[in-house]
């Protein structure tokens, strides 16, 4: 029996996309999680893949996206790659979504101590929430940032604050941090607003008092104050303030009749500590205290960096944690996207009903609450930072799944752990061998046979010998290698390496079907000690140190080689020249071969134009060299011709080799279902293009040879035609 499988929702751990695995159990096994965002035109579109590795017995394992920001903020799906279902797959929210946020400090670049500085404070704080630039202010606004971090700034320049308030106003999100330049700010009147009458300060949530608060000093109004209460319909409501945490020197907000609403975090006798105020589509929010620890130890404690997070999820384009039970209470949800059967999505019915926030507490889907995505469909006014859409999967974090218990009186049996045996050509071959003697026996029953019972039964044992000779061929793919175009490649003994390998082939074998005439069959690798090498007209090798084939394969190789076949030799490692393995390893790989000489392709080689003009040939990685056999030397120096460009001239001869460190395997490599395996270059550039485009001309040129070189005698033929 197959174990059950199943996902849980997307999260973000250490700025990494994550999902965990669950299982009923099983042995050590490998399953691969595939991450999914919307395509172009509609549909999804493959975008990374991750493995999650069990060991015997285990539960639950985590698959981990090495994705760059930008794309993780694409995924809107994960899913396993086999034995697809609804509990297999799970929908991403926007809890996922990490933003630029810019962090600014006019003092880090006269920092003395940089590890105390209000930067380094806040970007630790800021990393495990959001992709930080350590920016000045004006580029910090050309950055394109999503918030900024603003640490003790006290007057602005015109420019610098007419920006930074259209910023604000168009949806941005600014957090400011006291400091001795605030202070002195307020004690001069240099923020620029009239200090008892409001916060007429656009850059500021609250009107500030004249004079800051010091305590604990000699001269101090008390002792060091703690906490006091975070306010609960701010987004520190569900955060519990530390007893250590104390604030010595802070700047003190002008009472106002609005300054309540304003406040989200107070000390223990109910000054302000955190205000916040909204400004047309953006938000200000003001630390009373310094980002560092000189006013208060607060950018020492765990809740600094909550406090933080809490912030970032204000930013465009990011949600906070899950909504508490008591948070959803009251409000309405409709339901968007529903997943199928199969863990696909699909658009929810329009005559779906609404639900209520108290049956998506649970934080995972039940009765009348199916796995999808539900949007808001009330009005009610929300909480800063609170959720627009939530999506709901069949498990969570901290799910298990228990193995399914057999009825009582039920009797269970297993093989012992046997591995599996393939019968099927045994079996076929003995078909074939009863087919023949059955032949035999007819004839000689008859008398039609005319030979003698001796002569007869060596006859059976031949053709019997013979069919099973046949089957056996057969199970091992070489008469449909023989009779077909079969591209192949080199197995190397690495399991990951030969998967995507098999992976690469099959996907350039499926776009030669889709867009030339040749057809190739199913991929197979090849073992060079046994197998025949012959019967493939191209093979592939990813080439490294630990995955060169002994002496007998090498020698194998290179015999194929001096029969017609064409390896294209790929070190997988972006380098720009041969320098991809160890030179003592590549001369011995070279002299087992039987090399020829070696010359870097240019525009004159029939490979750029075999099928598609090229100019480049990239793979996973680009701009790396590609090398091919190269001229005769007497090439060089022939005159007769000298229209002929300089590689056309080796006659009609194919390389036997290409190699190149580009890594096509992983820009050719499909799925079972089409999707490709790995991201190649940016989004929406054409490097896969290009590198399927390289594989189309590599198997033309094997295939044909040098036959469009004579393309370069069409000028000459045009001008004689008087065209």
């Amino acid at each position: 029996a197959v174990p059950a499988r199943a996902l849980t929702p997307p999260r973000l751990d250490e700025s990494r996309l994550a999902a965990d695995v669950l299982r009923a159990g099983g042995g050590a096994e490998t399953v691969r999680v595939v991450a999914m965002a919307a395509a172009e035109g509609g549909g999804e579109r493959r975008i990374a893949v991750a493995d999650a590795g069990f060991a015997a017995d285990e539960r639950t394992a985590t698959a981990v996206f090495d994705l760059p920001s930008d794309l993780i903020g694409q995924v809107t799906r994960v899913a396993l790659a086999e034995r697809p279902s609804a509990g297999g797959a799970a929908l991403a929210d926007a809890s996922i979504r990490r933003v630029r946020t810019a962090v600014v400090d006019p003092d880090s670049e006269a920092a003395v101590a940089p590890l105390t500085s209000a930067r380094h404070y806040l970007t630790q704080a800021l990393n495990p929430w959001a992709d930080v630039l350590p920016l000045d202010l004006e580029a910090a606004l050309d950055a394109d940032a999503a918030a900024i971090f603003l640490a003790d700034q006290g007057e602005f320049t015109d420019d610098v604050r007419e920006r930074l308030t259209e910023w604000v106003e168009a949806g941005g999100l600014l957090v400011r941090f006291a400091g001795p330049r605030v202070a002195a700010a307020v004690g001069d009147g240099g923020l620029g607003f009239v200090q008892t009458s409001g916060s007429g300060d656009p850059l500021l949530p609250v009107a500030l008092r004249r004079g800051g608060r010091v305590l604990g000093g000699a001269l101090s109004w008390g002792a060091p104050k703690t906490l006091g209460p975070l306010a609960g319909d701010g987004p520190f409501g569900r955060l519990e303030p530390p007893d250590e945490v104390s604030v010595r020197t802070q700047v003190l907000a002008e009472p106002s009749p609005d300054l309540a609403g304003k406040v989200w975090a107070t000390l223990d006798d109910g000054t302000p500590l955190v205000t916040s105020a909204e400004r047309g589509e953006g938000r200000v929010v003001l630390f009373h205290v310094s980002a560092d620890a000189e006013w208060s130890s607060l950018p020492l404690s765990g809740l600094f960096v909550e406090m933080l997070g809490r912030l970032v999820a204000l930013a465009p384009g990011r949600i906070a944690d899950r909504p508490s039970a008591g948070e959803l209470a009251g409000t309405l949800w409709r339901p968007e996207l529903m997943l199928g059967p199969a863990g696909a999505p699909r658009p929810a019915s329009d005559m779906a009903e609404t639900v209520t926030g108290e049956a998506l507490a649970e934080g995972h889907a039940g009765p009348g609450t199916p796995p999808g995505l539900y949007a808001r469909a009330d009005g009610a006014e929300r909480a800063a930072g609170a959720a627009e859409t939530l999506a709901l999967s069949l498990h969570r974090a901290g799910d298990t799944l228990e193995p399914l218990a057999p009825p009582p009186a039920a009797v269970l049996e297993t093989l012992g752990g046997a591995e599996a045996l393939a019968l099927g050509p045994w079996l076929l071959a003995l078909a074939l061998l009863l087919i023949a003697l059955d032949t035999i026996a007819t004839l000689w029953i008859s008398g039609r046979l005319g030979i003698g019972r001796r002569q007869a039964a060596a006859a059976g044992l031949v053709l019997a010998v013979a069919a099973a000779a046949s089957a056996a061929d057969a199970a091992e793919g070489e008469i449909a290698a023989a009779t077909e175009t079969t591209l192949g490649y080199v197995l190397t003994g690495d399991p990951q390496i030969d998967r995507v390998s098999e992976a690469a082939m099959r996907g350039l074998g499926a776009m030669l079907a889709r867009r030339t005439a040749v057809e190739p069959g199913p991929t197979v690798g090849v073992d060079p000690e046994t197998d025949a090498l012959s019967l493939y007209p191209v093979l592939y090798w990813p080439l490294a140190e630990r995955t060169v084939p002994p002496e007998d394969g090498l020698a194998a190789l290179g015999r194929y080689l001096q029969n017609g076949g064409m390896l294209i030799v790929d070190t997988q490692d972006g380098a720009s020249g041969l320098n991809g393995i160890p030179a003592p390893t590549m001369r011995q790989v070279a002299r087992a071969l039987n090399l020829p000489p070696l010359a870097p392709v240019d525009g004159d080689h029939v490979l750029t134009r075999s099928f598609y003009l090229l100019d480049r040939f990239p793979g996973r990685w680009r701009g790396g060299r590609v090398w091919i056999e190269a001229p005769p030397p007497e090439a060089e120096e022939r005159e007769d011709e000298p229209d002929l460009p300089r590689f056309d001239r080796v006659d009609d001869n194919v390389s036997p080799v290409i190699v190149g460190s580009a890594d096509w395997a992983a820009a050719w490599a499909i799925d079972e279902q089409g999707y490709p395996l790995f991201p190649v270059g940016r989004p929406g550039d054409q490097q896969r293009e290009l590198a399927f485009r390289f594989g189309i001309n590599a198997v033309m040129y094997a295939l044909t040879g040098n036959y469009k070189s004579d393309q370069v005698h069409a000028p000459a033929v045009l001008e004689r035609l008087g065209q």
